[in-house]
Order: structure tokens, then C-alpha cells, then sequence
């Protein structure tokens, strides 16, 4: 039942054995039962009992780290994790989770030896190899990250897969200061629904690079962008309005908005100052389903380059997850 993903069935059915004689295995499969159902802290409730039976069982452990992960309690959720993969060190599974609670930390270098202990278990495993390349742009390695990709190409087997390498492909041509290619691959991918939350952060950032590159030079070109980066700005508004990454996002828009004093600004009902010249329009995305919790990549602060202009704000360099999303939740 569990496997067809008849939650509430499987429970019953885990309850029952339970009542007759606990084993770890039933206190397992109940407590992923409950995590599927939102009810986290009963859970671990039901892991606590498993490990009053065996401390140190790797999949009671790894499903608590899982948990606690969701919990956002994401050091307890290393240890845990830690733990699962001494007692069961030959799981790509298990290494891939302990490199990816490290992205959410904000650790990308602290990352790598996890995802590259991950990738070296199983070569043909999709989100390790993926976050690998995520923690080297993270780490300033795009070279390292370009080498990994083809790789990566030939491991994306399913739709989900496809759409983040989609987005991993746009953020490889951010990192490399190729605005237009990153941009068109976006638009691309938002145009079909796909991964549509961390594919319009990473554009409205792919916008003001290109307002950058064509400040001084280009002025109606730079304005285009700038104009297509407050609508990309609008759309994330509009489908998630609680992102907590929206203020950092119009930070950096109103700090090119003021290198372009051309056109009057006015205040939208978020209080954000946009061009009068700017509508939003409403987009029917949702970010694809199993596609990562956590504040993907492209909605991250970044540090400052150098633009080519030199004298126009600075385009920002893509950081993660995550972001995702991107990192990328374990299976």
C-alpha cells in the first residue's frame, strides 16, 4: 500500500502490526507513513521507539534526518544523517542527503566531498551528480561545473531531471557572464511551465546582467532588460508572495533602476519602486512537483562582478539553494 502510495491504508495496516508487536522495521514504515501526511512530529515519535530497539538502525536514522530536515532543523538533520551513512557507507542515497542538508546550509564547499562520495556509489543517479555541479558554481568552480555537465546530460532520464538541467544548463551560462543564452533558455523553460519559480529568479538576475553589459552603450536595450526583470519580478510576486527572497531580489532591481534615472518610478501595492512604464502580467506556473522546498539558487544574494561598462551597478553571480532550487532535495 505504502509503495502505491496509499498513505492512510498503509498506516492502518502499520498500526495493526504495531499493536500486536513493535518492530523497527513496522515503526519505521508508520513514521513515513506520518511524515507523508504532514504529521512530522509524530514521526519522530515513532522513530524514537525504533531506536530504543536499535540506536543505530541507517534507515530509521536516515528517515529522521529527512524529517528533521523538513523541520528546517538542519544541523540535528546533518548528525543524523552523519550517522545513517557510517552505519550503511555504501549508499549513494544517504551521502547525496548529507551533501544536500550542506547546500541548505549555505556550506557549498563542505558540499562537495559528500556529493563526490555520492556520485563515485552510483553513476547513474541524477540529483547528486546535479548538486555536485551546483556546489562548484557555488564555490566560484565553473570550470569544474561545465566538465560535469555532459555528464549530467546523459543522466536525465525523467521530466522532473530535464527541467533541472535546464536550469543548471542557464545558470553555467549566468556564471560565464552569458546573459543572452541564459535568458533564452529561461524564457524557454517558463514558457512551458516548467521549474517556473527558480527559473524567474535566475532571470530577473540573467535581465540585470544584460542591463549591465548595455548600460552605457545600449541604453534602450539596457532599459528592455530592466523592464523584462521587474516583470520577472512581478510574476514570482504574484505566484508566491510570501517568498522571503523577493526583498533581496527588488533591492538589486532599485539599485540599477537608479543607474536609469530616465523614466518617473511609482510604488507597487508591495512597496517596491518600479519604471511607470512597467506592468506585471499574471502567470499560471507552478513549480514542478518533488522540485526542491527550500529557497532555490537563483534567489540567493550574490557577490558583485565587474561589468563590462565598469561604471553601472554590478550584475550578480548566481548562489545556492535552494535553490533551488540548484540544489535539489535527495530521494
Amino acid at each position: 500500500q505504502l509503495r502505491q502510495h496509499h498513505i492512510q491504508e498503509a498506516l492502518e495496516i502499520f498500526a495493526g502490526v504495531i499493536a500486536r508487536r513493535e518492530h523497527v522495521a513496522s515503526l519505521r514504515d508508520a513514521a513515513e507513513c506520518m511524515h507523508r501526511l504532514g504529521k512530522n512530529e509524530e514521526a519522530l515519535r515513532f522513530l524514537g521507539r525504533a531506536k530504543q530497539q536499535e540506536s543505530e538502525n541507517p534507515y530509521v536514522l536516515d528517515l529522521e534526518s529527512r524529517i528533521l530536515e523538513d523541520l528546517g532543523q538542519l544541523e540535528p538533520a546533518y548528525q543524523a544523517a552523519l550517522l545513517a551513512a557510517a552505519r550503511d557507507p555504501a549508499n549513494a542515497h544517504m551521502h547525496n542527503r548529507l551533501g544536500v542538508i550542506r547546500m541548505k546550509q549555505g556550506l557549498p564547499a563542505k558540499a562537495i566531498d559528500h556529493l563526490l562520495k555520492a556520485v563515485e556509489l552510483d553513476q547513474d543517479l541524477f540529483s547528486p551528480a546535479n548538486s555536485l555541479v551546483s556546489a562548484y558554481l557555488d564555490t566560484g568552480n565553473v570550470q569544474a561545473a561545465e566538465s560535469i555537465f555532459p555528464q549530467l546530460t546523459a543522466k536525465a532520464r525523467t521530466p522532473s531531471n530535464s527541467a533541472l538541467l535546464k536550469h543548471t544548463e542557464a545558470r553555467i551560462a549566468f556564471s560565464k557572464r552569458e546573459f543572452e543564452t541564459s535568458r533564452d533558455i529561461l524564457k524557454r523553460e517558463i514558457s512551458f511551465d516548467r521549474n517556473v519559480i527558480p527559473n524567474l529568479g535566475l532571470l530577473v538576475r540573467s535581465e540585470l546582467g544584460l542591463f549591465d553589459e548595455n548600460a552605457r552603450g545600449f541604453p534602450t536595450i539596457a532599459r528592455v532588460a530592466l523592464k523584462s526583470a521587474l516583470e520577472a519580478l512581478g510574476k514570482i510576486e504574484e505566484i508566491d508572495p510570501t517568498n522571503e527572497f523577493i526583498p533581496v531580489l527588488r533591492a538589486q532591481i532599485e539599485e540599477h533602476q537608479a543607474a536609469n534615472p530616465a523614466e518617473p518610478t511609482r510604488k507597487t501595492p508591495s512597496g517596491s519602486a518600479l519604471s511607470s512604464s512597467v506592468r506585471t502580467s499574471s502567470e499560471s506556473g507552478r513549480p514542478l512537483p518533488g522540485l526542491p522546498k527550500h529557497i532555490p539558487p537563483s534567489l540567493h544574494p550574490p557577490p558583485p562582478t565587474t561589468p563590462r561598462s565598469g561604471k553601472v551597478p554590478d550584475s550578480p553571480q548566481p548562489s545556492a539553494s535552494d535553490v533551488p532550487g540548484a540544489t535539489e532535495v535527495a530521494p
